[in-house]
């Protein structure tokens, strides 16, 4: 009998151990960044999906876990979030244009009042009409923070921004163009394969191109890749008109 128990009490004691080793070890949650340089946020043992409050700032984060930044259409509304990844609400200039967030983020249309006075937004959330409400934040095509405009130097927004713009007669806000072009191409209609536009001084974000049977090597200022080179993943300092051409390493097949 005294064996049969303690024949008994071993088992029990080897389940016990087995259990415990089996038992999930916590798992703190934290921002990791991947070789690409996009941001994932860790929840367990897995990554954050969709809408995620974290330290009081709302994020979003792709069915792949990266978070994204720019503009968002989910759940049947467009919301913005700038480049370090948080979503913006109020009075916000994007591109010289100024929109109106609700405080959960989504942009809004239609008619508003603001400060006891009646403002209009067309059906893309553009504010329009004689007179603009004061923005909070501005925002370039990038997510970058600029200055934002007071409503009497707001344009017609069906034209483009432009040095143009007065600045209360002090200093004029002055834009650059930067061209991304692939040297490769024959076509001058197809050579270039993005063009921007941004306020002075913004650090501007390269981006990674991609092209059939090659391996991007770099951005480069002269097309024969003897200029200066930066990164598909720098920022460059915008303070004056540029084209940056692809430089490639053609993939030779085994």
């Amino acid at each position: 009998m005294k064996h049969k128990f303690l024949k008994r009490l071993a088992i029990s004691g080897v389940a016990t151990l087995i259990l415990i080793s089996m038992a999930p070890v916590g798992v703190s949650a934290a921002w990791v960044k991947n070789e690409y340089g996009a941001w994932s946020y860790t929840e367990g043992y897995g990554y954050a999906t969709g809408w995620k409050e974290i330290s009081g700032t709302w994020y979003f984060f792709d069915s792949l876990g990266q978070m994204r930044t720019g503009w968002i259409y989910t759940g049947g509304e467009w919301y913005y979030i700038d480049l370090s990844g948080a979503m913006q609400t109020g009075i916000i200039q994007i591109e010289g244009k100024i929109y109106l967030f609700s405080s959960s983020g989504a942009m809004q249309n239609g008619s508003a009042m603001i400060n006891a006075k009646l403002y209009n937004f067309d059906d893309n959330g553009v504010c329009v009409g004689p007179d603009y409400p004061t923005p909070s934040k501005g925002f370039d095509y990038y997510g970058n923070n600029t200055t934002p405009y007071v409503p009497s130097q707001i344009i017609n927004e069906n034209e483009s921004m432009t040095s143009e713009i007065p600045f209360n007669g002090t200093d004029q806000v002055k834009e650059y163009k930067i061209k991304f072009k692939d040297p490769d191409v024959e076509d001058d209609d197809q050579e270039v394969l993005k063009t921007r536009t941004v306020p002075e001084d913004t650090m501007m974000p390269l981006y990674k191109p991609t092209k059939s049977g090659y391996t991007f090597v770099e951005w480069n200022t002269d097309s024969n890749g003897d200029g200066t080179g930066y990164n598909y993943d720098d920022k460059i300092k915008i303070n004056k008109n540029i084209t940056l051409y692809a430089q490639w390493k053609e993939v030779k097949e085994n």
